[in-house]
């Protein structure tokens, strides 16, 4: 989970800025493959070819298309939108449901569309986590988000 929380984290503020060419970063390499006898160890995969849940993960946060949701400072829900891909503007559908651990199906759920370029960032939709906690009735230890 932490290599999954950093290396979104990383290809979410990977913003260049046009005049001067600079920029934070343009993501993460994902590095760790594998092991070459069984220990405990940051690899991904086993010595013997096996998956560990990190290499599972990395096919998810290494995908050309990403959503990164976060909290930010101000207790904000934040939704990012990452494109490693050729394919030019493109529009897309995106739903935050709102859980409560004891129930199967959402209680809340706000749907949205947006448009993106190729290798390009975007904050697709932000909404305060209190905003969205009252609006679904539900305390913030009773429930969970999915994006």
């Amino acid at each position: 989970m932490a290599m999954k929380t950093w290396t979104e984290f990383f290809r979410r503020n990977r913003e260049i800025d046009p005049k001067t060419g600079n920029g934070s970063t343009m993501g993460a390499l994902y590095w760790q493959l594998n092991d070459i006898w069984p220990a405990p160890s940051w690899a991904s995969i086993e010595h013997n070819g096996k998956w560990k849940v990190l290499h599972s993960y990395a096919i998810h946060f290494m995908d050309n298309h990403l959503v990164s949701p976060y909290e930010d400072r101000d207790k904000s829900l934040k939704v990012s939108f990452v494109r490693d891909d050729y394919l030019g503007q493109l529009s897309f559908n995106y739903s935050i449901k709102v859980y409560k651990w004891s129930q199967v199906n959402p209680i809340h759920t706000v749907e949205g569309q947006t448009k993106s370029d190729s290798f390009s960032v975007n904050i697709i939709h932000t909404i305060p986590i209190s905003d969205l906690l009252n609006q679904s009735k539900c305390d913030r230890n009773e429930c969970i988000l999915s994006v």
